[in-house]
Order: structure tokens, then sequence, then C-alpha cells
């Protein structure tokens, strides 16, 4: 016998092995040859018609643009995150950080104003501004600062 007639002979065996293994698996007449062709490499995986040998999937257009405008807004929220949870424990790394970026603080608050004036057109933001303190502090007393530093 030569080489190729042994080879036929066993792979005859194999493909009626995984006949019964698929028959006994519940699966359908088409889909155990579509399983043996792809184990022999006939067809490529998921029945491209296209013969290309690469499964990737091609996205459009709009949904490449979604992911690098994902890409752009996660990644400096972030970066900020893991800055500020470093500096929690760290504070060298913390006043390090504060050196580093205090040029850019101003002009980033500037930036970050002039952003936010097309919100004046839709809210009114002077009861904001006529607040002493935004935020509730307890602690604070008007006219009292300068009496807690004598």
């Amino acid at each position: 016998m030569d080489m190729n007639t042994v080879t036929g002979m066993f792979l005859r065996k194999e493909v009626e092995e995984l006949r019964k293994q698929g028959e006994s698996w519940g699966l359908s007449k088409e889909e155990i040859d579509e399983a043996i062709l792809r184990a022999l490499g006939e067809r490529s995986t998921l029945g491209s018609k296209d013969g290309s040998k690469t499964n990737a999937k091609k996205c459009s257009w709009f949904s490449c643009c979604l992911q690098v405008a994902g890409v752009v807004i996660l990644l400096p929220i972030l970066l900020y995150t893991a800055v500020s949870l470093i500096s929690l424990s760290d504070t060298s790394f913390a006043l390090k950080v504060g050196q580093m970026t205090a040029d850019w603080q101003y002009p980033l608050q500037r930036t970050v104003r002039f952003i936010s004036l097309p919100l004046h057109r839709i809210m009114d933001l002077t009861k904001l501004s006529a607040w002493e303190c935004m935020v509730e502090n307890p602690l604070y007393v008007p006219g009292t600062m300068w009496n807690v530093i004598d």
C-alpha cells in the first residue's frame, strides 16, 4: 500500500467517527458536514464566502469613529482617576504633580469657563454668583477668618 491509500483510509475512518459523534450530539447532517469541512480546511470558519483566511470583522466608519471617540473621552478620565488615587496615597507625588501642572491650572480653568459660556443662554447663573459660599461649610463664619490667625 502506498502512503496516499493509507492516509485516505485513516481519513475515512476519522470522518465516520466524527459523523457518529455529531449525531450523538444531535447535530444535523449539514452541521456535521460543515464541521468536517472546517476541520479539513476546506471552508473557513463562520462560512465566509470570500475565501479569505482572516476572521477579522470589518467595522463600519461610524463604529470606528465611535470607538476612537470613546478612547479619547475615557483615556483622560482614567488617567485623571489614576493620578488622583496615587496622589491621595503619596503626598510627595501629589506635590510633584502640582508643581508640574501649576502653569496649566489657570489656562485650564479659563478654558472651562469659556466653554461654559453657552450655558448662560440656557440657565440663569446670576443667583449662583451672588452666594457668599456655594458649598455649605459649617466652619465658615463671615468676618472671623482673620481672628483665627491671632
